[in-house]
């Protein structure tokens, strides 16, 4: 399984326009695509915006 993960993560953060910064939005993102969970509720979607792993939406608005 860490092994998937991993080459999810290195494909994704050669492709994405990602900062450092947002290292951490990338493992959760991969780790929760690789779960298959679709929908990720956070009111912080600007920093998901270019992953298009999982589906973001921002419960509050």
């Amino acid at each position: 399984m860490f092994r998937v993960l991993r080459s999810s993560m290195r494909n994704y953060w050669k492709n994405a326009s990602l900062s450092p910064r947002n290292s951490f939005d990338l493992v959760l993102a991969v780790t929760l695509a690789s779960h298959g969970v679709e929908t990720l509720y956070t009111r912080n979607t600007r920093d998901f915006e270019d992953l298009e792993l999982i589906h973001i939406e921002n419960p509050v608005d």
